[in-house]
């Protein structure tokens, strides 16, 4: 679709006379090839690469050019401390919604030793069929959803406008157990952790595929709500803003997103299955006539991770495992279209639904000036196997040399400990005493020394960082001992041993390109280098990637 759009649009351009004649005239002998199906959409094969080029080239000058900002009126953006107040008011509207549905606050919600889905679906049972009740949701949601297109505006320039170090949660469609823990492991290591609102997607209006909206919405308000002792708490600095995202309406509506998210499917497949793809419908193709060699490149990385698997099933257990989920999880009309799905269709679409939030996780990083934040080890991997396609890109280009992208590897692994099991009354407290900003400082530097990098430094700088984080890493085990012995003095009665995790580690990540010239359609560094580097983001300020690992307390 991507590639057939650009085409496309080339195509009605000429035929509106929005190109000069000279472009025109350079232009016919390629398109007086081009043949269209009978839906009369653009026949791929008919398009010679050329025309391909000159096409991609076409919507990245077009893409660069400024259009007029329209006249707003100018509104005050919120400081740290309005912004810290605004997520107060947004818990308690959460927590209101929560309360008038179930009955119960989120921190009363569980009976004894239930876990939230045994406590859901006692709930699930006692509202079943009961009219009064469906109403208090209906209303409880209008009053949510009002609150939230009033307030998302200002949530969300204060959120843009913080300073200091920042880590954006990411990965997933769901703020979870795992979600909640990794916040809680890096609370120390960053100045604010930003989360996309986990709520907002389930009143977007978007069609979802799932049967169990409303459970799936007070799962995210109740481990979200575990937070509240430090929203509620008056710390120097915000150390959790949750924002709004509108990701489900941007996959929807937003042709940026649409275009992101299909050449990130692309760029996966054509590095690992060596070949090349422009555009979805040449991978299906490609299926279809190489399926033995695509389901290898798939075992054999583990692009295929089926829910509850690891990525080492075979292909067709794998998706066996999908299929099933979809069964118990999926609408009436969803699971009869995936009955209709081939075994290959099923796995691509499982693999492009795992590579939606990498996308929108890139995004936010990159807006926010954010570095990624990720839970779910199953959404690391996927966050590492695209890391590893644009760094072997960048090496493959000679702006990285093999031995800094061998660095850059090693750096995923190194042992590490960590503050990440602390009590949240705890973090409170140590956080208003700045414990760890040295860290925090430093770690900030060479944040900011890596988001100034171009293609012309960028090996120098990454190399010359590596090491410089791994030294880093090496002394801080003796700072998280120092910290935990000073605490342990101040509070005898407090365990501090528990505090101490592991699994947390950084991977800085490199999808460095300098801004390309728009030269001209034709210019024929244009069309040589707009393919070459399709997978390159223009500019992108955060180049840290984090994982802290949903290791359990205890």
């Amino acid at each position: 679709m991507y590639l057939r759009r650009r085409i496309e649009d080339l195509l009605a351009d000429l035929r509106e006379g929005r190109l000069h004649d000279s472009e025109s005239a350079q232009l016919k002998p390629e398109i007086e090839k081009v043949t269209f199906q009978p839906d009369g959409s653009v026949d791929l094969d008919s398009c010679s690469p050329t025309l391909r080029s000159i096409a991609r080239a076409y919507a990245l000058t077009k893409s660069q050019t400024p259009n007029q900002p329209a006249r707003t009126a100018e509104v005050a953006t919120p400081d740290a401390r309005e912004t810290a107040q605004l997520n107060r008011e947004l818990f308690d509207k959460l927590g209101q919604f929560f309360q008038r549905v179930t009955g119960r606050a989120p921190n009363k919600f569980l009976r004894g030793s239930e876990d939230f889905s045994a406590s859901i679906r006692r709930l699930g049972e006692s509202m079943k069929g009961d009219q009064q009740s469906s109403q208090v949701v209906n209303d409880a949601f209008v009053e949510l959803y009002k609150y939230l297109r009033e307030s998302n505006d200002a949530r969300l320039r204060g959120a843009l406008a913080l300073v200091g170090s920042k880590l954006v949660l990411g990965g997933t469609q769901f703020f979870s157990n795992s979600s909640l823990h990794a916040v809680r492991s890096m609370l120390l290591y960053c100045d604010t952790v930003l989360i996309a609102d986990p709520v907002l997607p389930f009143l977007e209006g978007q069609p979802t595929n799932s049967r169990f909206v409303l459970p799936r919405m007070l799962e995210q308000i109740f481990f979200l709500s575990q937070l509240r002792p430090l929203i509620d708490a008056d710390l120097p600095y915000p150390a959790i803003v949750v924002f709004p995202s509108y990701e489900k309406l941007m996959q929807a509506k937003d042709l940026h997103t649409q275009d992101g998210l299909e050449l990130q499917f692309l760029g996966l497949f054509s590095h690992f299955a060596d070949a090349t793809f422009e555009d979805s419908e040449e991978l299906y193709e490609f299926a279809a006539s190489n399926q033995g060699k695509l389901i290898t490149a798939i075992e054999s990385n583990q692009l295929l991770i089926p829910p509850g698997g690891t990525g080492s099933e075979p292909f067709g257990e794998a998706v066996a495992l999908i299929r099933a989920a979809h069964g118990v999880f999926g609408t009436t009309e969803f699971k009869q279209q995936v009955q209709g799905m081939s075994d290959m269709s099923v796995a691509l679409s499982h693999i492009g639904d795992r590579l939606i939030p990498q996308f929108h996780l890139a995004e936010n990083a990159d807006s926010l000036g954010a570095s990624p934040l990720i839970a779910v080890p199953q959404q690391w991997h996927y966050f590492r196997l695209l890391r590893q396609v644009e760094r072997e890109t960048l090496v493959r280009q000679g702006i990285l040399q093999g031995e800094t992208g061998r660095l850059i590897e090693a750096l995923t692994t190194p042992p590490m400990e960590w503050l990440g099991n602390v009590p949240l009354e705890d973090l409170v407290t140590l956080r208003r005493d700045l414990v760890n900003e040295k860290f925090r400082k430093t770690l900030g530097g060479y944040l900011t020394e890596l988001g100034e990098a171009d293609d012309g430094n960028l090996d120098q700088v990454t190399a010359r960082t590596v090491r410089a984080l791994t030294n880093m890493m090496a002394e801080h085990g003796k700072d998280v001992r120092k910290i935990t012995e000073d605490y342990q003095h101040k509070h005898s009665q407090t365990a501090v041993g528990a505090w101490i995790s592991a699994g947390a580690l950084f991977l800085p990540t490199f999808p460095v390109a300098a801004p390309m010239a728009a030269l001209g359609i034709f210019s024929k560094y244009v069309v040589d280098k707009v393919g070459e580097k399709r997978t390159l983001k223009k500019k992108r300020k955060t180049l840290m990637g984090v994982l802290a690992a949903a290791k359990a307390k205890g």
